[in-house]
């Protein structure tokens, strides 16, 4: 993970890092999705950690970023991509 600091959590700016990895790692593939701005970061992190912070406290902990991905998972099963 990109916990930098070793405490057990995710803060906004482990996340902000993670997310610009991963856009990295995966900007040479075709349909890559597009690297977000400024501005669109801040709404992707204000998201979840809004949706992922089980408890509260301003970090993702591991349990909440399992649970947060379960439930991403349910949600997918639920509502599969149409077919064109």
């Amino acid at each position: 993970m990109h916990d930098l600091d070793k405490n057990g959590k995710l803060d906004g700016i482990e996340l902000i890092k993670a997310i610009s990895h991963y856009h990295e790692e995966n900007s040479a593939q075709q349909n890559a999705p597009p690297i977000p701005d400024e501005s669109q970061l801040e709404t992707m992190i204000d998201t979840i950690i809004k949706d992922d912070d089980f408890d509260g406290d301003g970090y993702i902990d591991y349990g909440e970023f399992l649970r947060a991905q379960k439930v991403r998972e349910e949600q997918a099963r639920a509502n599969p991509p149409q077919q064109q």
